[in-house]
Parts: structure tokens; sequence; C-alpha cells
């Protein structure tokens, strides 16, 4: 039995000696050559999202001011990603019980993130009483426009754009009536000018449209509705992400 668990463990040193000499050889041999002349992408900018479970930040919000300055001026982070669940267009109130603890994020996400209440039968005229706005004025008075502040003292412009989210299902959708998500997104805009002076850079039309099932036909008709409505507006809308 002794000589057995020696055994085994000089095989297991063997094998591991081994493995190290062949990356070390690999290291070793692999030489990587840059040449300045020669440009292939240029990157203008790094990212991240800000997700729409804030409370995975409150607990943080007394060092966010270091976290938001290291992000600016030391990880160069220039762009933000908003996103926007489809349950904003419902009734006001769930979002003042999430932030206060009244609701948990399980709740949140099972009842109100992804259910979409319309406001209206008409997709050209909005009721703003019938949204909530409440998770995004967060993240914007908390993350956003201070961050906008921190570029802003190095002399960068942040780049904001928003991003539908809908991974539920609800009596009312807005990808069945292009119209209205032209609407839902125009509202968002409205709103973020309106009370921040800020209009987003961007829009993606669905988040990981893949994962929610939507095909490509729903994305082209939600493109080809949205896209006259915000450049109307003169607002830029970015293509979908995957």
């Amino acid at each position: 039995m002794l000589s057995n668990r020696v055994g085994y463990i000089l095989s297991f040193c063997l094998i591991v000696f081994l493995g190290l000499t062949w990356v070390g050889a690999r290291a070793a041999s692999t030489v990587i050559a840059l040449n300045p002349a020669v440009t292939y992408q240029t990157m203008t900018g790094w990212e991240t999202y800000l997700g729409s479970t804030v409370w995975d930040y409150k607990p943080y919000l007394p060092g966010f001011d270091r976290a938001l300055d290291l992000a600016a001026n030391d990880l160069g982070i220039t762009r933000l990603m908003l996103t926007v669940h489809s349950g904003t267009e419902h009734p006001p109130g769930y979002a003042a019980q999430y932030l206060d603890g009244t609701i948990n994020e399980g709740v949140l996400i099972r009842q109100y993130a992804y259910d979409i209440i319309n406001d209206n039968a008409d997709p050209f005229v909005a009721d703003l009483t019938r949204f909530e706005f409440g998770i995004i004025d967060w993240r914007m008075e908390n993350i956003v426009l201070p961050y906008k502040q921190k570029l802003e003292a190095r002399g960068e412009k942040l780049y904001l754009y928003l991003s539908y989210v809908d991974f539920g299902e609800s009596a009312f959708e807005h990808y069945q009536d292009p119209q209205e998500y032209a609407e839902f997104i125009l509202v968002l805009f409205d709103h973020l000018r309106t009370k921040y002076g800020i209009v987003p850079d961007g829009n993606n039309i669905m988040n990981e449209p893949d994962l929610a099932g939507w095909s490509a036909t729903t994305m082209g008709r939600l493109v080809a509705a949205t896209g006259p409505r915000l450049a109307a507006a003169r607002i830029a809308s970015a293509a979908p992400s995957n």
C-alpha cells in the first residue's frame, strides 16, 4: 500500500514537472512583435454596465466617490450602459418599495421588472403618470451624474446609452407593437433630458435578444419603427448586442 502511494506521488510530481516544463518552453518560444506603423483597430473607450438591481450597489455607497474616481482616472472607463427593464412602463410605486427594502430583489424581478402595463392605447401620446422612473433616477443621481463629472474634470466626455431588457412575459409586450416600443424609448430619452439635461448617446434595442427568443424579424420591425422617431428627435440608435 505504501509503495503504491509513493508511486502515485512520484507520478503526480512528474506530471506537474513536465507540464511546467512545457509551459515554460512555450512561453520562451512565443514572441509578440508590435509594429506601431500598422493599425488594426482603434479603441475609443472602455465600458461597463449599470444594472437595475441597485441593492447590489447600495452597501458600497460610502466608497462610491473613490470607486468612481478610480474608474475614471485609473481604468479609463468612458462608456456606461444603463439597463432599463421593460416593466418601467408600469404604474409607479414598486421602485420606492424596492429602494427602501419593503420588497426584495427577487420580488422586483419576478413581479415587476418585466410586468409591462401599457400607459394607454395610443403609442403617439404618452401618459407619463403610468411610468416608473424610480430605479433609473437612483442610478442617474448616485452613479451616472457623479461619474460624468469625474470624466469632465479630466477633459473626457461620457458616452451613455440605454439598453432595453425584457426576459419575462406579460399580457402586453412592447415587441408585439413596434410603435409602442418606440414610444417607450422616446419617453425614457425625454425623461432623462427633462430631469437631468442628459440625452443618451444611443439605444440598444434589446439586451441579448437571443436569450429572450426574439427573432431577427422582430428586431428588424423594432428598428424600423424606432429609428425614424429617434432620428426625428436627433437621437442616435446603437445596434443590438448579443
